[in-house]
């Protein structure tokens, strides 16, 4: 039986939650036309739980990451990358289930069916990559049974503190941060996905960790995109991209209530276009004028 499984350790959520051990995330009604996006909170017992595994192989498999420090190795971002694959393959899978129950022909020309076939389609597209990807390159799940994780591929960014901003999710990039087509998100065949984990790393720094299986082409000019940015700029483009791309993210109340309102704004209308359906877009590298992180960059490894 498929437990409650956390795509981030309840101790690194408990470094940015308030006194009461809840951290923010975002919230949005499918069921509802309005373009509207809400800020909850979520106590961290419940923050970023999927039920993906069961209780044991939950346990074994990620027991390298889960009671031994975070390292910037092949292993580790393997077992991150494959969190995140099957966290969205699980969101995948309840989207369309609610699709299926709860969506009727008679909505066709709602606004919220456009939203929904759009949002349905980017889930979809995105994890297929999970599905072909393993057929075509390298297969997640032999993988773990060989324990050979020299096919993973990492970028790891140390950044200066623990991040205000944690996910574990996985994206398709369809362009690159400057605009450049990547892939054809229409593509039947293939489309490559890479991971963003974004964590505490050792007691006072954080990890911008990016990993992705097999060789990828996109994946690689996707994250050269990103290192060929002005230093200064490296970290706030990924901020901006994580709210544009990412469903999956908790954040600090502290760090999120000393945001001017303009700027609260401006990270929730990026956050819309994950259910606009939007993937194409590469407004996440646009520089809005807002300072929203103060994180700089000490450290650098991969294995490219």
């Amino acid at each position: 039986m498929a437990i409650e499984s956390h795509a981030i350790q309840k101790s690194s959520l408990h470094l940015i939650s308030d006194k009461r051990n809840k951290v923010y995330t975002q919230h949005t009604s499918l069921s509802s036309p309005n373009d509207i996006v809400s800020i909850k909170k979520v106590g961290i017992n419940k923050a970023s739980t999927f039920r993906g595994f069961c209780a044991k192989h939950d346990n074994e498999l990620f027991q390298p990451i889960e009671d031994h420090p975070l390292q910037i190795c092949e292993e580790h971002a393997f077992l991150l990358h494959f969190r995140a694959e099957r966290k969205q393959l699980y969101y995948y899978n309840r989207l369309m289930a609610c699709y299926y129950n709860d969506v009727s022909p008679d909505d066709g020309n709602s606004l919220w069916y456009f939203y929904a076939l759009r949002t349905a389609f980017h889930f979809q597209t995105g994890n297929r990559t999970w599905v072909i990807g393993s057929k075509a390159g390298a297969n997640l799940d032999d993988v773990i049974t060989s324990g050979d994780y020299s096919s993973t591929r990492f970028v790891g960014l140390i950044i200066d503190r623990v991040p205000e901003i944690m996910t574990c999710a996985c994206v398709t990039p369809v362009v690159d941060v400057t605009g450049n087509t990547l892939q054809d998100i229409t593509n039947p065949q293939y489309l490559h996905s890479i991971s963003i984990s974004v964590l505490p790393y050792g007691t006072e720094n954080g990890v911008i960790l990016f990993s992705w299986v097999g060789e990828s082409k996109v994946c690689e000019r996707f994250i050269r995109s990103i290192l060929t940015l002005p230093t200064q700029a490296i970290c706030a483009t990924i901020v901006r991209m994580l709210f544009h791309r990412v469903k999956d993210i908790y954040f600090s109340p502290h760090w999120w209530n000393k945001l001017p309102p303009d700027a609260k704004a401006s990270l929730s209308e990026r956050f819309l276009h994950i259910f606009r359906g939007r993937p194409d877009c590469y407004v996440d590298s646009e520089d809005d004028g807002y300072n929203y992180i103060n994180w700089n960059v000490v450290g650098f490894e991969t294995n490219l």
